[in-house]
């Protein structure tokens, strides 16, 4: 009997110890789990697994002709598992023949260093180590066809991700309106398009190494599927030239920022929109904002279209009724209107085409003076104060008065209002309202963006909506047209178009800069606005320069010669554009021209020459040529090179320029707008798929 009390308090004692031992067993797994230890986080991060998110390749952007604006660029990583179940045998017999490959592939490491380096790896039993990155597409092709790694069916131990890298091969070109793309904070297109740009995130079970998730193999779980690509209506040419022009008025006066938009009358599709600010500490120009879109300012002068076509509208004026403007100021309680000098008795055309302040404010005083609420109501009808609508994310909204009651409406309010004060509009939506008028009274919604591409196929398209018409009658229109016509054949626009050999028509503007509670002195906001063939109007455009620092910081002198140099290649280079406006007589067409030429893709320059009826000779049957204009003629010379060497783009416009070096291989950046006047590699030197610097002026 003692015996079996024994033996039961050592099975009592047993089963109390095992139960403690389970209970600290359990207990150091809860902590363990609750508050690892450093070590036990590292073992735990050399042998984690997890499927994680591949994001997709981004789509592109591109411009009207295909272009791309802004793309994804692949870059690759390689890095080598020495444990990866190769054939070591195989794997010593090609070690020579692979690390010589690799070294004059990266080109930053001698064949025996790489030799030493897979050596290494196998002696430490290094896992993913890296072999190179930043590689590109041709790179990586070339890495594929190396000794031990080309034969596919084998394991090799490489492992090779891909990264997507973001660049615009056009560089600052429309680079406010294309976007950044970045997590947060995008801006353009870029974040205007991001839900369809963006694809869909693909699924790949990876390990955890040394701090970095790696691809257990090159296979998904689930396959990244591509973004779409988005088609703009930008034209890149056009483009190039509103900076350029942009840029150069606004060196020339002086100027803090200016803006262009280029706009299709009867579709409303945005072929140029630049932008520039100047950056005083950088002493340079920058797109920094799309102010064209968002900044919202008196308009000045050009305000006095939508003035005089609700007045006419509503009081069934003609455009010879005579104003008897006087002396040039017109007072109204203790504030005087002015006009640049005394015009005396003219039409309400003259006013227009003169820019008449006082003109205009008679006009609109006689007509709506007994019930202002009647002009305000015109506005509002015109879409004054509403957004337009544009496909792109921050328009600004236009600040205007909706009634006679609103905070800040005076006895002066209605004709401050009529001459484009009291009244803040962004240039966009000014364009618009002029582009409806030229294109017979309808208001169209502008677009940056035409087209959704799939596979290069296309997805869906964006037709041309109008936002609102009828909102005038056809006769008032017409009126509005003629008044337009003649600020370019009588008025303040005449010096800058009196020899073009088209007709256009427009409006300046030249407004007093508010600020800080009061107007500035001698500060100026010139603008110019309105639509060429005059006639038959296919383009319209605005230009917005603010506080040129000269003399005379008119519309006509700072902001109307960049719409007259978008015209002027317009109408060099789109067929359909009609060449006999000026008819017979114009100086112009009948004195010697001598144009200056780009060098670039021989059809299209024979195109051209073959247009204008100028002579050429030609010398070459090469692709792309070099042009050099005399008083006889055009000489046409070859500037190809071979295929290995790097070819000559010196005179070539920017677009021609890049094509022709990016099919050599070579990476390109630019700086500069105009044609290529220097390269970074002489031309001749062998192409290896090395960066080159092209300079434009």
């Amino acid at each position: 009997m003692n015996e079996l009390k024994k033996i039961s308090v050592w099975i009592y004692v047993l089963y109390v110890v095992l139960c403690v031992l389970a209970l600290i067993i359990i207990g150091k797994v809860f902590y363990i789990q609750a508050i690892p230890n450093e070590d036990a986080q590292r073992r735990a991060a050399q042998f984690t697994y997890k499927l994680n998110d591949i994001e997709p390749e981004r789509g592109r952007i591109l411009a009207a002709d295909g272009s791309p604006l802004s793309t994804s660029i692949p870059e690759y990583e390689i890095r080598w598992d020495s444990k990866g179940g190769y054939n070591i045998e195989r794997f010593n017999s090609k070690l020579d023949s692979l690390s010589a490959g690799i070294a004059e592939l990266l080109g930053d490491k001698s064949k025996e260093e790489v030799k030493q380096m897979f050596l290494n790896a196998v002696e430490s039993g290094a896992r993913y180590m890296k072999v190179g990155d930043h590689l590109n597409y041709n790179q990586m092709q070339r890495f594929k066809s190396l000794p031990f790694v080309k034969e596919r069916k084998l394991k090799s131990g490489f492992i090779i991700s891909a990264k997507e890298k973001r660049a615009k091969p056009y560089g600052a070109l429309a680079a406010r309106t294309i976007g950044i793309f970045r997590e947060s904070k995008m801006v353009g297109l870029e974040a205007s398009y991001d839900s369809l740009l963006r694809g869909k995130v693909g699924k790949q079970m990876q390990q955890k190494v040394g701090g970095d998730w790696m691809p257990m193999n090159g296979e998904y779980v689930v396959e990244p599927e591509p973004g779409f690509d988005v088609v703009t209506t930008l034209d890149v040419h056009l483009q190039d030239a509103a900076q350029s022009s942009l840029r150069h008025t606004m060196e020339v006066n002086r100027a803090d920022w200016g803006c262009v938009i280029l706009m299709e009358v009867k579709t409303g599709y945005i072929k140029a929109l630049a932008n520039l600010t100047y950056d005083s500490t950088a002493n340079k120009f920058y797109e920094t904002e799309n102010l064209a879109l968002t900044q919202s300012v008196e308009p000045g002068s050009t305000m006095k279209l939508a003035s005089l076509l609700a007045a006419m509208e509503e009081g069934n004026l003609d455009l010879g009724k005579v104003i008897h403007t006087g002396g040039g100021t017109f007072t109204i309680g203790e504030h005087t209107l002015r006009d640049v000098k005394a015009y005396g008795s003219i039409t309400i055309e003259q006013v227009y085409a003169k820019s008449s302040n006082v003109g205009t404010a008679m006009v609109v005083r006689d007509v709506f003076g007994s019930n202002p609420q009647k002009f305000l109501d015109y506005l509002d009808r015109f879409g004054y104060g509403q957004l337009v609508g544009i496909d792109l994310l921050g328009e600004g909204k236009s600040s205007v008065k909706r009634t006679t009651k609103d905070a800040g409406w005076s006895d002066l309010s209605l004709t401050q209002m009529a001459v484009g004060y009291e009244v803040q509009v962004t240039p966009l939506h000014q364009l618009c309202f002029y582009n409806a008028i030229a294109n017979g009274g309808k208001f169209m919604k502008p677009r940056l963006v035409s087209e959704i591409r799939k596979n290069g196929l296309t997805y869906e398209k964006y037709e041309p909506v109008v936002i609102r018409q009828n909102f005038l009658k056809p006769e008032t229109i017409a009126k509005g047209r003629k008044l337009m016509e003649a600020v370019t054949t009588i008025g303040t626009g005449k010096g800058v178009f009196k020899h073009s050999p088209y007709r256009a028509a427009g409006k300046t503007g030249t407004a007093r800069v508010f600020e800080k509670g009061h107007y500035l002195e001698n500060s100026h906001r010139a603008s110019f606005v309105g639509y060429f063939p005059a006639e038959d109007p296919k383009y319209s455009c605005i230009v917005v320069v603010n506080k040129a620092r000269v003399f005379e910081a008119f519309g006509g002198k700072v902001a109307a010669p960049v719409f007259r140099d978008l015209a002027n290649i317009l109408f060099g280079t789109e067929l359909d554009i009609p060449h006999n406006a000026m008819g017979s007589d114009s100086t112009f067409v009948a004195q010697p021209w001598i144009p200056t030429i780009l060098s670039g893709e021989s059809n299209a320059l024979r195109k051209a020459f073959s247009h204008v009826q100028f002579p050429y000779a030609v010398e070459t049957d090469a692709q792309y040529i070099s042009a050099n204009s005399n008083a006889s003629g055009i000489t046409i010379s070859s500037k190809d090179e071979s295929g290995n060497k790097v070819p000559d783009v010196r005179g070539m416009g920017l677009t021609d320029a890049v094509y022709v070096l990016e099919k050599r291989g070579l990476k390109v950046s630019s700086t500069g707008y105009g044609k290529v006047v220097s390269q970074s590699i002489l031309p001749g030197t062998k192409a290896n798929h090395q960066f080159i610097q092209i300079t434009l002026r």
